[in-house]
């Protein structure tokens, strides 16, 4: 017999951060050549192993960025910033870390001219 689960509506994901990889791409004729979306993801999954919270890495449908012999990922990130890529070998997937600790970093004040990372008061 098995128990009825209860979902709760509300709950927070043990994840922190979104990878999407879309599956489109590698079924386009002019999609990246030597992998697929599936094959990305998993090294994507390699190459963030020491990313802490690990992100969440899915697969997707048409992301519709299309871009020519490439793969597109998209990066949200904890801090609610997004990051889009064109990823055109396996090798790219080693960019992932990168990209989701951009995403993470919260968007703080623009620097002044003088590059002091304070804003110039009037």
């Amino acid at each position: 017999m098995t128990k009825n689960k209860q979902h709760r509506l509300g709950t927070e994901p043990t994840w922190q951060s979104l990878v999407i990889v879309c599956r489109a791409c590698a079924k386009r004729s002019k999609g990246p050549k030597g992998f697929t979306a599936k094959s990305f993801a998993g090294e994507a999954r390699r190459t963030s192993k020491d990313v802490r919270p690990r992100p969440r890495i899915i697969l997707s449908t048409c992301l519709g960025l299309c871009p020519k012999k490439a793969q597109a990922v998209a990066v949200v990130g904890a801090g609610g910033g997004l990051r889009i890529a064109a990823m055109q070998s396996l090798d790219d997937a080693a960019n992932v870390p990168d990209m989701l600790r951009h995403a993470a970093a919260p968007a703080g004040p623009a620097p002044d001219e003088r590059g002091a990372g304070q804003i110039a008061r009037p």
